[in-house]
């Protein structure tokens, strides 16, 4: 699973001016999913459900 910077550099992710992510493949917002017993948090796409991590 890449990380959500990495995504951002290869382009399967962009960021708008207000820092909220969007999936480049679908155009739409990622969702976030927190686990506690992880370090960082998922970012996934509701939409074709790919998923990136979030570090903190």
């Amino acid at each position: 699973m890449k990380t959500v910077r990495k995504a951002i550099r290869d382009g399967d992710v962009e960021r708008d001016s207000f820092g909220r992510l969007a999936c480049n493949h679908c155009d739409r917002r990622l969702k976030t999913e927190n686990d506690p017993d992880r370090l960082h948090s998922r970012k996934f796409c509701p939409n074709c459900g790919r998923k990136w991590k979030e570090l903190s």
